[in-house]
């Protein structure tokens, strides 16, 4: 709900969590509006009156969303948070998931790169990805085009883990090319923003 009221603007998390809970915080946070622009502090008070039915709809469709088997979702102030992304200077304030939550605290690593990469540079990058998961780390890139696309693969190719970090959220696979490999990572692995 908090991430549909301020339309995932950058620094809610930091805010929030000087609070001891969302309610909390939205119930003090006429104290402190001015952090926020006009827009997200017009969509908390709309919603606080119950006067948004647009926002009310995308709300319930969220929750819809969760009911679904291996969807979840993991907040900041969640234990399962990932460590290191608490630490940057403005994380997400939470992460849509579909499929295994545990993945998150696994050693992992990133391989991400260019989206129009030589074939070298592909094969590489599958290669690399293969190697990685068959010594147990869970490969993470983006699901983009070229190098991202290729890491995923790789880490599929062991039947290993594998996290794709979306921009577009886990209820939109983009690009629409790479719905095969999305599928292939739900059932093995986890999408999540």
């Amino acid at each position: 709900m908090l991430n549909r009221l301020t339309g995932g603007y950058p620094g809610t998390a930091s805010r929030v969590t000087e609070y001891e809970s969302v309610q909390h915080f939205l119930s003090a946070f006429a104290l402190e509006k001015s952090h926020f622009p006009a827009q997200v502090r017009q969509n908390i008070h709309r919603h606080s009156q119950g006067k948004d039915s647009k926002l009310m709809a995308q709300i319930e469709a969220d929750q819809n969303w969760l009911q679904a088997p291996r969807h979840s979702l993991v907040t900041i102030f969640d234990s399962s948070y990932p460590t290191l992304l608490r630490q940057i200077d403005s994380p997400p304030f939470c992460l849509h998931l579909n499929g295994v939550p545990d993945l998150l605290s696994r050693d992992q690593i990133a391989v991400v790169g260019s989206r129009k990469p030589t074939q070298t540079g592909l094969k590489i990058a599958k290669m690399i990805s293969e190697d990685l998961s068959a010594v147990g780390l869970v490969v993470t890139s983006g699901l983009a085009y070229g190098i991202d696309a290729a890491a995923h693969k790789g880490a599929l190719a062991q039947k290993g883990e594998t996290i794709a970090v979306m921009g577009t959220g886990c209820d939109v696979i983009y690009p629409r090319a790479h719905e095969r490999i999305a599928m292939k990572i739900i059932e093995l692995s986890l999408i999540h923003i």
